[in-house]
């Protein structure tokens, strides 16, 4: 379960489900913070008001329309923010977060729609993190704070690799946590001792060095319960892997042997390696295309009645 922090001046009141129905958040940060990783369409988050001596814990929301990826300018953010939301590009420049915000990053945008009114005082020990989220799954915790019926964490299609499934979000992770594991295992076999977990601010996962001012290797996992070494890539690491074709790795742990539960956990694995790695345009496939038209707003619904 995901908490988003929102803080004023004073107590801004109960937010009706008209007020909250359709609304949009975004995030504009110089590196990768959380939960840029983790988050996805179906996502569940906490709304929470926070002010001088009080705060709400005020609906819960799930998330749909998601945007995670990197922008080379502000102007391309606005423009992508605007487009995906359904947003006047001139609200979204207009908007104080934006004007402040890095003019080249990482952009998490995304809509949301209520699931359910909360209006629970804030719990005195919920600590959030300086980009105004916290992610929390423990139910104890939960419990304590009241949400012990919200919903477990969504399943995450949207990041999952090809042949994995639909995994919950607890179980992705382990799944993720474990090639990680693994390929780092593998840099360090094979040469590469120093190796550093940079996927927070990175569009690839890891860079492994022989020695500490050598050149890096930039790896990217990829994490799969399933046999073949099919996985999906952004375009974001497609362009690094070419722009840096000798330098660059991709892992793939096909395999992972998932234990369910309230903590999944993975073990084992059978690992991939392509070194270089600099994909071919033969070798990719379009799995989704975004499509907006030039008429966009002038079109005609039709209902085929």
């Amino acid at each position: 379960m995901f908490f988003l922090n929102w803080t004023s001046d004073a107590d801004p009141g109960m937010p009706t489900k008209a007020e909250i129905a359709d609304g949009a958040h975004w995030n504009l940060w110089r590196v990768r913070q959380v939960p840029f990783n983790e988050f996805a369409d179906g996502s569940d988050v906490v709304l929470v008001d926070t002010w001088p001596g009080g705060g709400r814990l005020s609906w819960q929301v799930k998330a749909t329309h998601v945007i995670a990826e990197a922008y080379g300018s502000k102007a391309a953010a606005v423009n992508r923010i605007a487009s995906e939301l359904g947003l006047p590009a001139s609200e979204v420049r207009r908007n104080s977060y934006t004007a402040n915000g890095p003019d080249s990053g990482y952009v998490l945008a995304w809509r949301y729609r209520p699931v359910r009114r909360l209006a629970i005082a804030r719990p005195p020990d919920m600590r959030f993190r300086p980009n105004g989220w916290l992610r929390v799954d423990d139910p104890a915790v939960l419990h304590r704070w009241g949400i012990a019926t919200t919903p477990t964490p969504s399943t995450v299609a949207r990041k999952s690799p090809i042949g994995q499934g639909r995994l919950s979000q607890a179980e992705r992770v382990a799944v993720e946590a474990r090639a990680m594991a693994v390929a780092t295992d593998w840099c360090r076999s094979n040469g590469w001792s120093i190796v550093e977990d940079v996927s927070a601010r990175s569009s690839w996962d890891l860079e492994a060095r022989r020695r500490r001012s050598g050149r890096p290797l930039y790896v990217e996992v990829k994490g799969t319960t399933g046999k073949d070494p099919l996985v999906e890539v952004t375009a974001a690491e497609v362009r690094h892997a070419r722009e840096n074709p000798r330098d660059t790795a991709l892992v793939v742990v096909t395999n992972i042997t998932l234990s369910r539960g309230a903590m999944p956990t993975a073990s084992g694995g059978q690992t991939h390696v392509w070194h270089p790695w600099s994909p071919d345009d033969t070798e990719l496939t379009a799995t989704a295309y975004r499509w907006r038209s030039r008429a966009a707003g002038r079109g005609r619904r039709v209902d085929g009645s």
